[in-house]
């Protein structure tokens, strides 16, 4: 697999589950083309910026599959900051640490919704907020092992809902219906409510 391609592939993978990155080496392919007039244009699939000793630095391409690719890496050339866009996945922006681990990413799907995400230094979420193309909007937190978290959305139709976690089933919600009346629920682990108020 070149480096181009597995750039891509962890693009990808950054879009879907907001863990990737791009680890590049790629080839230099291009060739300058005189234009009309006296304008030069230089025309690739691929370039590479290296250091004096080698390492590349930096990596701007497109794939096969008409993904377009920038990276720039760290002296070791680890990746620190990468782009990424196609007409499939939309863009993406993302920052790493020197240890191919996700520290902050932003994503602008193809459907006009958009997604802000923090990482923990273990590379799992900490942090997100987001809207979808229809007008849902949703923030969550999770702690470092993603056994608990907090949920607060507005909804496409305008409903408030607040929702606490742990061990991915949510045991507490608290709502307003779409004409205002608050509802509120405790839920056991069999998802049963063991305390329910409202409608």
């Amino acid at each position: 697999m070149s480096g181009l391609r597995f750039a891509a592939a962890l693009a990808v993978m950054g879009l879907m589950s907001a863990v990737g990155g791009f680890a590049a080496v790629a080839v230099f392919s291009g060739n300058a083309v005189q234009a009309e007039g006296e304008k030069n244009i230089v025309q690739a699939t691929e370039y590479q910026l290296q250091s004096a000793d080698g390492t590349t630095r930096g990596v701007w391409g497109v794939t096969d599959e008409g993904m377009a690719l920038f990276s720039i890496m760290d002296k070791q050339g680890n990746p620190r900051l990468n782009m990424a866009q196609s007409d499939k996945e939309g863009m993406l922006l993302s920052f790493m640490d020197g240890k191919n681990r996700l520290c902050m990413s932003q994503n602008v799907l193809p459907d006009g919704g958009a997604i802000i995400t923090f990482y923990h230094p273990n590379g799992k979420t900490a942090f997100q907020v987001s809207s979808t193309g229809k007008g849902d909007s949703t923030l969550i937190l999770n702690e470092k092992d993603q056994k608990s978290s907090a949920m607060v959305a507005i909804l496409e139709d305008g409903r408030s809902v607040m929702a606490l976690t742990k061990d991915g089933q949510v045991r507490y919600r608290a709502m307003l219906g779409k004409d205002g009346t608050p509802e509120a629920a405790f839920i056991n682990e069999k998802n049963e409510y063991t305390w329910k108020a409202g409608k």
